[in-house]
Parts: structure tokens; C-alpha cells; sequence
């Protein structure tokens, strides 16, 4: 039957087979589907929406001030368009590129080898447990203070060198100009 007028019913209605609405389409109260939606149009909420089990999009997703309650995982890559803050913890698994400078407010301890291709400028005092190796020269422009040290090459010195202690020296020594000596010989 074809109904072309306004229909009110205080009763529970049952349509056996499709219900097809040519016009908009209100509910006032709650509504229950038992099987699978199909919506081929936008979906405007203006209350929230609460999923049960898994959510799939196909497509792409604007999300506005998203909170994740539990693990947030991606199978495919991240990009984040502004910054990002992490309050706790962040862990690694692979590399990490970083194509900016970076800012390090607290200590850092690197478990491994550190390889730096530029120049390191350190502002504060530097302190090593071990051995140090220097590759090429070595500038000092302050005072170096050396303890049990030993040369393997030759010690030149274009200034003055002022010994605090008794030297002696193991092999023989060659002055090239006057020498002069304060005290016994």
C-alpha cells in the first residue's frame, strides 16, 4: 500500500521486507541495527560515538585534539606536521635521524661509540675515564696540567720551560746557546 498522508502510530511497527524513505528520515529515540550499515553519504555526530570493537577507515581521517587511551601503533609511516611532545619515556628500536639541531636539557649517556664528522665545541669541563687518543695536533691555549707524563717523540717548547722539581735527564744533552747555572755544579 502506498501511504500519502501523515501516519502516527502508538504502536510497535514491522516491515518484513526493505523500508525505502524518498525524504529525510528522524528518530527520537534510541536506535538498534542488527545488521551491517551502509551509509554512502557524510555522517554528521553532534554527540559521541562509542565502538565497541575494531575501527577500520579506508580513507583518510582528520582527527581534532585525539586522546589514545592505550598503544597508538602504525603499520606504515608517521608524519607529524608540528611538534610533538612525549611526557614519558621514548624508545627507539632502529635508527634515528634527526635533520635539525638538537637540544639536550638534561644528562645524555650514549651506551656506545660516538662519532661526530664536525667540529665539538665543549663549554664545560670535560672528564674521561680512560685513555685518550688524539689522531692529529693538539692545541692547548690554557695551562695543561700533566701528570706522570710521558713523550715518545721530541718536546719543543717556544718559550721559557721551568722545571718546579729536580730533572734528570738519561742520555746525553746538547745546548745550543749559553747555559747558565745558579747554585753548585
Amino acid at each position: 500500500s502506498t501511504l500519502t498522508g501523515d501516519v502516527t502510530t502508538g504502536a510497535n511497527v514491522t516491515v518484513g521486507k526493505d523500508l525505502t524513505v524518498n525524504g529525510n528520515a528522524e528518530t527520537k529515540g534510541n536506535s538498534i541495527v542488527d545488521g551491517t550499515s551502509d551509509l554512502k553519504g557524510d555522517v554528521t555526530m553532534e554527540g559521541n560515538a562509542s565502538v565497541a570493537k575494531d575501527f577500520s577507515v579506508s580513507g583518510n581521517t582528520s582527527l581534532k585534539d585525539t586522546k589514545v587511551d592505550g598503544t597508538l601503533e602504525t603499520t606504515g609511516n608517521a608524519t607529524f606536521d608540528a611538534d610533538t611532545e612525549v611526557k614519558g619515556n621514548s624508545t627507539v628500536d632502529g635508527n634515528s635521524i634527526v635533520k635539525g639541531d638538537s637540544d639536550v636539557q638534561g644528562n645524555g649517556h650514549i651506551g656506545k661509540d660516538l662519532t661526530v664528522d664536525g667540529t665539538s665545541t665543549l663549554t664545560g669541563d670535560v672528564t674521561t675515564g680512560a685513555n685518550v687518543t688524539v689522531g692529529k695536533d693538539l692545541t692547548v691555549n690554557g695551562q695543561a696540567n700533566l701528570k706522570d707524563t710521558k713523550i715518545d717523540g721530541t718536546l719543543e717548547t717556544t718559550g721559557n720551560a721551568t722545571f718546579d722539581a729536580d730533572t734528570e735527564v738519561k742520555g746525553n744533552s746538547t745546548v745550543d746557546g749559553n747555559s747558565i747555572v745558579k747554585g753548585d755544579s
